[in-house]
């Protein structure tokens, strides 16, 4: 339709006389979640597109085939509802997911939600019966690669759910993880990490999940529902308690790469065919360096390759502030570790 100016025209005109505000979405290639939204546009717009098709201006341009389509309310918009409902619960739990939000406690739920949602649609949708089968042996093949010890043990210190959709072997699992997570690497002898009683450890999981000693107090029970998992743990339950240190590290863990790939997006000048030979420690700090400008000046988008005029360059204060960041940052990565690089006057 958009690339035939005239019908674009027609089909704009039909929807502001019918006052629709919705206009259709197009899809794209690499956007799967596009597809939902696609379809839900055509369905908004369904009464303006069935108008345009009986419109004796546009039907020498749509075409026979396309008008029987738009009109053909038995097959077409059935088929269109139908995959519409397959499609929705998919795409809200990636965008969830996806978000800068601490939500892996929430992937066994997500998982959970859709694969109900499937088995109600999936025999109300017009795929044949091998499809629909094939269909749910995919689903159960994606939700076995995706869910592992991690999201056991986050779905079981979430304080909502407390577990409730793994099954008792997955429950034990979970408990596993939590205490192997507890002695690995993660946890030393050190300020930023204490180390962790493990027999205490133990107790305190027992303790949480029979709801007995300070988790027999109502009002813990009852904050929980209105602040995040990690919240509560750090703010109700407090950083004393055992279980609590290793609760928030592990529910602090991003869902999915998504946030990642936002970082790489947001810093890509860092690896540009000038400094493909940056190390690790050195697009490190670059990146720091440039997080830290974006910071300062927010109003401003930073160009790397284009030299700033004299007018915009920082003044020397704001030179001193950056040297004693750069400073400060050399201090959680050590010099010493970076081969030929000698403090910030390499960059």
């Amino acid at each position: 339709m958009y690339k035939t100016q005239v019908l674009n025209s027609i089909f704009d005109g039909i929807r502001n006389a019918k006052k629709c505000t919705k206009n259709l979405v197009l899809l794209v290639t690499t956007r799967w979640g596009l597809h939902l939204f696609c379809l839900q546009s055509m369905a908004v717009c369904k009464e303006s597109l069935q108008t345009l098709a009986v419109k004796e201006e546009a039907g020498n341009i749509l075409g026979l085939d396309k008008k029987q389509t738009l009109l053909d309310d038995e097959i077409f918009w059935v088929c269109t509802e139908s995959t519409k409902a397959l499609v929705e619960p998919v795409v809200n739990w990636i965008l969830k997911l996806e978000s800068n939000e601490d939500t892996i406690h929430l992937c066994f739920k997500a998982f959970s939600e859709i694969q109900e949602s499937l088995a109600k649609n999936l025999p109300l949708s017009v795929l044949q019966k091998n499809e629909g089968k094939n269909f749910m042996d995919k689903y159960l093949e994606r939700k076995s690669y995706a869910l592992t010890s991690i999201h056991k043990a986050s779905c079981l210190l979430d304080s909502k759910a407390q577990g409730c959709y793994l099954s008792s072997e997955e429950q034990l699992d979970a408990i596993e993880y939590i205490v192997s997570f507890a002695r690995s690497s993660h946890f030393s002898d050190d300020t930023i990490s204490p180390i962790i009683d493990h027999e205490q450890l133990l107790v305190e999981i027992a303790n949480y999940r029979a709801h007995e000693g300070m988790w027999a107090k109502d009002f813990i029970w009852t904050a929980s529902q209105n602040v995040t998992p990690v919240v509560w743990w750090k703010g109700i339950i407090g950083q004393n308690n055992q279980l609590s240190k290793v609760a928030v590290k592990i529910l602090s863990v991003p869902a999915t790469s998504a946030s990642t790939e936002r970082t790489f997006s947001t810093f890509s000048a860092v690896h540009t065919k000038k400094r493909n030979k940056l190390t690790t420690p050195r697009a490190i700090k670059l990146t720091y360096i440039a997080h830290y400008w974006r910071t300062r000046n927010k109003a401003k988008t930073a160009v790397w390759d284009v030299p700033l005029d004299k007018n915009e360059c920082p003044s020397t204060s704001s030179l001193t502030q950056v040297t004693e960041s750069v400073q400060h940052f050399n201090m959680i990565v050590p010099e010493a570790e970076i081969p030929g690089l000698s403090g910030f006057q390499n960059y």
